[in-house]
């Protein structure tokens, strides 16, 4: 019964805390067309505070990594989570687009230190056959909350401001900031490793399954985030949906990822998980001609988009589930990397959407970015789950010993 309880508290308290990173991240979809008008600046500009934001996560994610396997999960996280509190704060106060990118900057290296974290210390103190169900309950949760909290951000700047809910993202996460200070686990250890900065990362990248499964990761959540940044946009702008409308409509498709992160999670250490997995994306790769590049009705666009939302975070969950078993000594380190990896993705979706709405005045040319990102993700899926038979065994099924991770 109290691993029971352990589980629950473990699950919720990361729930919580992806929870506003998510929402913080996502929050820019609903509020591209806000901001451009109140900066004077197109959408596709403004949807670079996507790319922007995600580069220096993608810097962040790996780095604190090994700093949190070495010096404890709770410093890295409460260095991260007060980073995000300034960065919306200077958001919420920004005149210029500038000042906006600075903010979002400060975001993406505070928000990166997060979420690896954060699911390190699922890895840490979940058993490693209830561990997808955690990381898919969690990803599941938080998912289903910003169906609550991206409508709302919507409503806030329809009937404010754009910058209120930046403020208000900043009071929660104080919030948080000082709950973790008095309840965030402790460690199963209390031996100190040596830091090993660049040997940690090479630990995890040396590992064959590993490679590919980032490349994999990388193009799945590009397609995620072009569906998140540039959906609303469509609706308002080819359908004439108001910015509380696509906000709801947003919703529906975060409620698509968030049965891909539940599905995800319990079907990975099943035989045929990895490729339900690759399935998923081969039927993304056909939803998203389907809801971009078809001018039909809007409710097809967020049928097709749900869809393809949930092809996405059922690969992702499961590409992410395997990461935690790979290398338990580096698992900070590892799903650093895999961060960095969700953030890259993020960039390539944000610039190579932004770059075509720029080029073609048209959100057609999106559906086949996405189809072309996912069949390549599953070519390099392919690669990471099934290049080596004898090893197939290892990926699919948890092994006996939590001291025995899949090398």
């Amino acid at each position: 019964m109290e691993s029971k309880y352990r589980f629950v508290f473990i699950v919720s308290l990361a729930t919580v805390t992806i929870l506003l990173v998510l929402n913080n991240q996502l929050m820019l979809g609903p509020l591209l067309v806000p901001i451009s008008d109140d900066l004077n600046t197109s959408i596709a500009l403004t949807g670079q505070l996507v790319a922007i934001t995600s580069s220096t996560w993608a810097i962040s994610g790996p780095s604190g990594g090994p700093f949190s396997d070495t010096y404890g999960r709770k410093p890295v996280v409460l260095v991260g989570i007060t980073t995000m509190i300034v960065a919306n704060l200077l958001t919420a106060t920004a005149k210029q687009f500038i000042s906006v990118a600075i903010g979002r900057l400060l975001l993406g290296l505070g928000a990166g230190l997060v979420p690896p974290t954060i699911v390190a210390t699922i890895g840490d103190h979940v058993d490693i056959k209830s561990r997808g169900k955690a990381i898919g309950f969690m990803m599941a949760f938080s998912r289903v909350g910003t169906i609550i909290g991206l409508p709302l951000i919507a409503m806030l700047a329809d009937s404010v401001n754009w910058r209120i809910p930046f403020v208000v993202i900043a009071a929660l996460l104080s919030i948080l900031a000082v709950s973790f200070i008095f309840i965030f686990p402790s460690p199963n250890t209390s031996s100190r490793q040596s830091l090993d900065f660049f040997s940690r990362i090479y630990n995890a990248i040396k590992t064959p399954t590993f490679r590919p499964l980032l490349t994999a990761n990388l193009m799945t959540q590009a397609c995620a985030h072009l569906i998140t940044t540039y959906f609303a946009s469509l609706l308002v702008s080819r359908y004439s949906y108001t910015v509380s409308q696509s906000g709801l409509a947003n919703g529906v498709v975060v409620g698509g990822m968030a049965l891909g992160n539940i599905s995800g999670g319990q079907l990975i250490g099943t035989p045929w998980g990895p490729k339900a997995a690759l399935g998923a994306l081969v039927l993304t790769s056909m939803m998203g001609p389907a809801a971009f590049s078809v001018e039909s009705s809007s409710l097809f666009t967020i049928l097709f988009s749900s869809i393809m939302g949930f092809g996405v975070m059922f690969a992702v969950t499961s590409f992410l589930t395997i990461t935690t078993n790979l290398n338990q000594e580096a698992r900070g380190a590892s799903v650093g990397l895999f961060a960095a990896s969700n953030q890259i993705g993020a960039v390539l979706g944000a610039v190579s959407g932004g770059i075509s709405l720029e080029a073609t005045s048209s959100f057609s040319g999106l559906g086949l970015i996405i189809a072309l990102l996912a069949l390549t993700g599953v070519c390099a899926g392919i690669l990471a789950l099934f290049r080596n038979p004898n090893k197939k065994q290892d990926i699919i099924n948890y092994p006996k010993e939590e001291n025995n991770p899949i090398e």
